[in-house]
């Protein structure tokens, strides 16, 4: 159940995506898209540096705060990230 309503999402979201380009939803697309491809990235990395910091005994937890910090901030928030893991 849960593919199909992500699968009825992605495919409305092209959708839209295909008929919002002549309009200004085009623009609000292409920034969701890309903040989308941020988030997804962030768990990439996120995940390697938990991998890393496990080897040497510290926790990086990977949560949607984490993750959306990341996303938004770049290296300065995975800079954050590593500062609270560290500390506590």
């Amino acid at each position: 159940m849960q593919a199909l309503v992500i699968g009825a999402v992605c495919l409305l979201l092209f959708f839209m995506l295909l008929i919002g380009r002549k309009g200004k939803s085009g623009v609000w697309m292409e920034r969701l898209s890309i903040f989308w491809f941020r988030f997804a990235i962030s768990i990439f990395v996120l995940y390697i540096i938990h991998l890393a910091c496990a080897y040497y005994g510290t926790e990086v937890t990977i949560n949607l705060f984490s993750i959306i910090t990341v996303a938004i901030l770049g290296f300065s928030g995975i800079g954050v990230v590593l500062f609270l893991s560290f500390i506590k």
